[in-house]
Formats: C-alpha cells, structure tokens, sequence
C-alpha cells in the first residue's frame, strides 16, 4: 500500500497545498513517486533534511498506518528500519540500491503496541532517525 498527493505550482505563484492523500494497496516496497531536481523538492508535516536528503512522516501520531516518503539526491543504497524504544530492531522497510527521485513506503504497525518507535535512515555515510508515534 502506498500513499500518494499532489501538489500545484504556477510559473509565478507558491506550491499549493498538498491534496488528500490516495492509497494504492498491494504494494510493499519502496516506489519512486516522481524523479524531481533537489530544490524543487517540499515537504511539510514532519519533514527534515540532511545534506540534501529529505524524509516526511505522515500522519504522525498515526493508526495503524503511515507513510515515509524520501527523497535521496544520487544513487546509493538505501536502508530504513524501524525500532521500538529500547532499541530493538522490529522491522526492516527497505534496503535496496536505489536511484535519485523521491520513494514511498507504508509502515503498517497493526500488530504492534502503541507506544513510541523510531524510523531510522541509512544512506550512503549518512544516517538520520525520526520519532514516529503509533496510538492505540
């Protein structure tokens, strides 16, 4: 399953706000949304950037459900694994070679407790983690 939005922008006008967001089930892995240049990419809702990397977490808090888009600048390999409060590693969401764009991946954490996890991203020699919080 994965959640996709849109957004739009005129030649001489700011990006809109993004639209409800749609999801395509059936699908598990990370896909490519859309391949766009570093500086055009935006995000909102709990994004962060390290060294042109971008991670967007929505919803957040969530149930059961969210999605972890990212953007990565060049081809590299590409980790993300989620880890519950103590540290223990609950789940591994990607880890595949992947090329410049924008990807998608759905974290469905309704066979886990509520409570406090973290995202954690690996690129390249770049890591960068994320508190997610899941409500029950």
């Amino acid at each position: 399953m994965v959640n996709y939005y849109a957004t739009a922008k005129g030649a001489n006008s700011p990006e809109s706000d993004q639209s409800d967001i749609a999801t395509i089930k059936g699908l598990h892995s990370a896909k490519p949304i859309a391949e766009r240049p570093e500086n055009n990419y935006q995000s909102a809702n709990s994004a962060e950037t390290l060294n042109n990397i971008n991670v967007n977490i929505f919803p957040n808090p969530f149930n059961p459900a969210t999605s972890i888009s990212y953007y990565i600048p060049e081809n590299g390999n590409v980790q993300i694994a989620l880890y519950n409060i103590a540290g223990q590693q609950i789940a591994e969401l990607v880890n595949e070679y992947q090329y410049p764009g924008e990807y998608a991946v759905i974290f469905d954490g309704q066979s886990l407790a509520g409570g406090v996890y973290f995202i954690l991203l690996r690129f390249k020699n770049q890591q960068m983690s994320r508190k997610i919080l899941m409500l029950k």
